[in-house]
């Protein structure tokens, strides 16, 4: 698990690109269809009302541009959101990016 951005609650810019990797190389999407999935700090998971996009698909990037609402921090306290991208290919097949432990985005407080 990595801290892949620190940022302040209410960000509303597009964070990436996330880069969607199978056994350490870049796995393409194109085709796929893609979307974002949160756990907060107590284990709440939600799927953000933002937007998930693909960049360049060969090349296996991710955007996700957040609502205001998406990120909160837990009062003065900084909060850490584990991170899962759920691809899934023409066929239905599921994939979670990161396969494994969620990266993580920590929101800090206004």
């Amino acid at each position: 698990m990595s801290i892949i951005a620190n940022i302040t609650e209410g960000w509303t810019g597009e964070l990436g690109p996330f880069v969607m990797r199978s056994n350490n190389s870049v796995f393409d999407l194109t085709g796929m269809t893609v979307a974002t999935q949160l756990r907060d700090s107590f284990g709440r998971t939600f799927v953000p009302t933002g937007t998930t996009r693909i960049g360049l698909a060969g090349n296996g990037e991710v955007f996700f541009k957040p609502v205001e609402a998406d990120f909160k921090a837990n009062g003065n306290v900084s909060l850490a959101y584990r991170i899962h991208f759920l691809v899934i290919d023409s066929a239905g097949t599921k994939l979670w990016f990161p396969n494994g432990q969620p990266d993580e985005i920590v929101v800090w407080p206004k």
